[in-house]
């Protein structure tokens, strides 16, 4: 593939994460499509949004796939559970329906430390997640 239309959807639910994942998943599209590559993101109040956000995205601006970034973060009820078997599921339904990728870049994690250690420099789910998308699109026609 030439160049790929990836659009990113980012889930400010936790900002400061949504903010570092949206960072660099744009930082490593520029390092490995081109320098002037501006891929187009849309924000979403919640996790739980995601997918009908991905769903729409899909049918308006036809990407080639999006990425979807956020950070579900465990409290002290069952509510992370459905909120992450949600985006989940909700997520790999759109994509097959659209027959296009979406990559899952949602941290599910138990604590804020846990979340803040998978968007380090040595440890980014944002990159690992652009990277598997990129991979997709080169070798599955």
């Amino acid at each position: 593939m030439s160049k790929p239309n990836i659009i990113l959807v980012v889930s400010m639910f936790h900002e400061t994460i949504a903010t570092s994942l949206e960072s660099s998943a744009k930082k490593y599209l520029k390092f490995m499509i081109n320098d002037k590559y501006e891929p187009k993101i849309y924000h979403v109040a919640s996790e739980v949004e995601i997918p009908l956000a991905c769903q729409r995205i899909f049918k308006k601006d036809h990407p080639d796939a999006i990425v979807a970034l956020g950070s579900v973060i465990k409290g002290e009820t069952d509510h992370y559970d459905y909120v992450c078997r949600m985006v989940s599921q909700g997520c790999m339904q759109v994509s097959l329906q659209a027959n296009k990728p979406i990559g899952f870049g949602i941290l599910t994690t138990h604590t804020k430390q846990q979340a803040l250690a998978r968007i380090s420099e040595e440890n980014d789910k944002a990159v690992e997640t652009v990277d598997t998308i990129l991979d997709f699109l080169n070798k599955i026609p």
